[in-house]
């Protein structure tokens, strides 16, 4: 008889608790960053935390149907300076890290890039400066500005993108040649849809699709639930439902969002204006190839953080805030990368909790939102990720580490634990400023350069390809 055999109850439990006695001894606990809460499992290698086929479900789905070729992976990253550009350069829409992550997830998957992402027509920092032609984060975007007979403007009274009521505003004149807004998804990139993302006007909007031999010429609703009665040549497009509205679109406002199909080719223009002496106020823009693919929409803003997008929340017309960063998406996965400006502000730390607590309830919410219920949630996963540490000896400018950055990633793990949702630690990836100086620009204390960007994309891409 063995050992376990003769054993009674009471023996078993003793020798149970010499067992756990002596591994409780000899067992070193995984390293990892103090700022951890460690309730959950955490991955030395990566920087994961919590992050399993459980907090990451919605992910596994859209991953598959993709893969599969009934559909498309879509990925949302809300950011800011850090995320948004590797370069000044023309190239920096695909040197940024969220550009890298889709390339690598691309290889990784065999999936086929499925088209630009959504592409913001606000400038980047918040300011007026809106100029598509030279703009390093969407290159895809020209404008042809008719003297005469139209002209761009930023209008509103906020024209900051996520950050609040914005858009571009496409005056036309009585008679052709028109002002318009171009989106040119060159570089081979197969293309079946065209989105146009507009700000409600009562006028409708026009939009030709030509691949140089061929156009395609649709009459867009100006708003939700509008009947059209199309120019001659034009097909009529209602908008799509479930964006948020006003009470009364047709007055006050909302977002209109339009799905234009073609034939699928890589040499597709889409030029948008008004009906002649109107107005489009077009504030985003896509290029999509529908099945077997993955998309990224690199959403992230200069300055942004959790405050200002709580500030600007639009509930009654969803021009800026939460419907505009989530639910316009719609992202089976948005990336969460911010919280290096609620610390550079001095901002508090239970305040910020609370407000990514809040983002992340947006972005899980199943049901309909804004004022009138007339929006849909984006029913999507999070990822939290917390961006390298930047020069803690040069940043914040005035007003020294308080509080401390190190409370603010402990909040992230907070969050995660309590709304059991994934995290990646980047700053634990990179150690430290000083350690990772490689990888910043040079002389710059916060700014990951191109090899930077690449490290993250790659780094982020490699853990979700193996949920």
């Amino acid at each position: 008889m063995s050992r376990i055999e003769s054993l009674t109850t009471a023996g078993i439990h003793a020798l149970r608790d010499e067992t756990l006695a002596q591994l409780s001894a000899t067992y070193t606990p995984s390293p990892g960053p103090a700022w951890a809460t460690r309730a959950a499992h955490f991955d030395p290698t990566t920087g994961a935390y919590n992050l399993n086929a459980r907090t990451l479900a919605r992910v596994r789905e859209a991953k598959a149907r993709a893969v599969g070729g009934a559909g498309s992976l879509h990925v949302s990253v809300l950011g800011d300076s850090t995320t948004m550009q590797a370069t000044y350069t023309d190239s920096a829409a695909v040197q940024a890290w969220p550009a890298r992550m889709r390339d690598h997830l691309i290889r990784t998957l065999g999936l086929t890039s499925g088209g630009t992402g959504l592409m913001g027509m606000w400038e980047q920092f918040g300011g007026w400066d809106f100029s598509p032609t030279t703009s390093p984060v969407w290159p895809h975007l020209t404008w042809n500005e008719v003297s005469g007979q139209g002209e761009l403007q930023k209008t509103g009274a906020g024209i900051y993108g996520i950050y609040g009521y914005n858009c571009v505003g496409i005056f036309s004149g009585a008679s052709a040649p028109f002002t318009s807004v171009q989106l040119n998804p060159v570089g081979s990139q197969m293309v079946d849809e065209i989105w146009v993302y507009l700000l409600a006007a009562g006028g409708d909007i026009l939009v030709d699709v030509t691949d140089g031999t061929t156009t395609h010429k649709f009459q867009i609703a100006g708003y939700y639930g509008k009947t059209v009665t199309p120019q001659s040549g034009y097909t009529a497009v209602a908008c799509e439902a479930g964006y948020v509205q006003s009470s009364d679109p047709a007055t006050a406002g909302g977002i209109c969002v339009a799905k234009l199909v073609v034939p699928v080719q890589d040499n597709w223009t889409a030029s948008v204006r008004s009906t002649p002496s109107g107005v489009a106020y077009l504030t985003m823009l896509e290029a999509r190839l529908s099945t077997g693919t993955l998309r990224v929409s690199n959403l992230a803003q200069g300055g942004l953080s959790l405050s200002s997008i709580l500030t600007a929340n639009a509930e009654s017309t969803g021009n800026g805030g939460m419907p505009q960063g989530i639910d316009t998406p719609g992202a089976d996965l948005a990336i969460i990368a911010l919280g290096l400006n609620d610390w550079q502000t001095h901002g508090s730390v239970s305040t910020f909790k609370a407000n990514l607590t809040t983002l992340v309830a947006r972005q899980r919410f199943v049901g309909t939102t804004g004022d009138t219920d007339t929006g849909t949630g984006a029913a999507g996963d999070a990822l939290l990720v917390i961006q390298p540490t930047p020069d803690l000896t040069r940043l914040p400018a005035t007003g020294g580490n308080v509080p401390p950055l190190a409370d603010f990633w402990r909040a992230m793990y907070e969050v995660a634990d309590e709304q059991d949702v994934a995290l990646l630690d980047q700053s634990w990836r990179w150690t430290d400023y000083t350690t990772s100086a490689p990888m910043y620009r040079a002389d710059d204390p916060i700014h990951g350069n191109e090899i930077g960007h690449a490290d993250l994309g790659i780094s982020i891409g490699s853990v979700l390809a193996r949920i």
